[in-house]
This record gives structure tokens, C-alpha cells and sequence, in this order.
């Protein structure tokens, strides 16, 4: 495998790493909000965003595998998947935490923990996958900077 494709792999890692700590860094905030002397009342009665946030992860899921059978016929598109796919498996977990915050529910707790794992397991670009898109072949980097055709100068006058 190319140079090349190490590092697209690499960056794909770093995105779906900072999603996955993005969401464990508002786990900790919420931990600390939620815990604090501060008293508080559990929602005894129908948790509506904790609900929903049961239901975006459920969701979330099925977009995910739905998504994921239609990317192998596109050429380029594996990436995308990848970075979307976590993105909206993030944005489950930050919801879940904020009805914790908001409920402080086990769903809800439940939801948001679940989330960070889920995110790394389905979406992280590990070698094997890695080498399952590119079937073993060399990767153009899309957003390197020589692959922008720009002018060598501009004609502002």
C-alpha cells in the first residue's frame, strides 16, 4: 500500500478518534454537572429526550447499515461513509448525554455510553477495512494540495 493511502487512513482515524473523545469529553462535563451537591429530580414520568435519544441511536444504526449497502457501488465514497457514519453515531451519544443531564435517566446514560464504543467498533478504518475499500490498490489522496488546480497568480485589476 502507498504512502498515499497510509495517510488518508490515518486522517480517517484522527476523525473518527476526535468524534469518539469529542463525546467523552461532554461525558465528563455532564458527569461533573450531574454530580455536584447540587440537588437534583430524576425523570419519574415518560423521559421524552431520553427517549429520543434511545430512538436516534436506534436510528442512527439502521442509516449506518443502510448506508453501508449502498457504498460499495460508489467508487469513492467509503470515506464519506466513514466520517458521516461516526458523525451521526456522535451526534446520538451528545444527545443522550444532554437528556442525562437534563433526566438524568439510566436510558439516557445508557444511550450516551454506548455510543463512544459503537462509534469506534462500527466506524474506526482499520487496516483490514481499510484494505477491503481499496482492494490492496493505490488511493489519490482527494483533498491533497496538489490535486487543486489553482492559478499562479490572480488577476485582481
Amino acid at each position: 500500500m502507498s504512502e498515499e493511502s497510509d495517510r488518508m487512513r490515518a486522517n480517517l482515524q484522527v476523525i473518527v478518534g476526535t468524534l469518539a473523545v469529542g463525546v467523552a469529553v461532554f461525558l465528563a462535563i455532564v458527569w461533573f454537572l450531574w454530580h455536584r451537591e447540587v440537588p437534583r429530580e430524576v425523570a419519574e414520568s415518560a423521559p421524552l429526550l431520553s427517549n429520543l435519544a434511545a430512538a436516534m441511536l436506534v436510528g442512527a444504526l439502521m442509516v449506518r447499515f443502510v448506508v453501508r449497502r449502498v457504498v460499495p457501488k460508489l467508487d469513492e465514497g467509503w470515506p464519506q461513509f466513514v466520517v458521516a457514519g461516526a458523525a451521526i453515531i456522535e451526534f446520538a451519544g451528545l444527545f443522550g448525554w444532554t437528556a442525562y443531564l437534563l433526566e438524568g435517566t439510566d436510558l439516557a446514560f445508557g444511550v450516551a455510553l454506548v455510543s463512544i464504543p459503537l462509534m469506534l467498533v462500527l466506524q474506526f478504518p482499520t487496516q483490514a477495512r481499510w484494505e477491503q475499500w481499496t482492494g490492496g490498490t493505490r488511493v489519490e489522496d482527494p483533498f491533497r494540495a496538489d490535486s487543486f488546480n489553482l492559478p499562479d497568480s490572480y488577476d485582481i485589476g
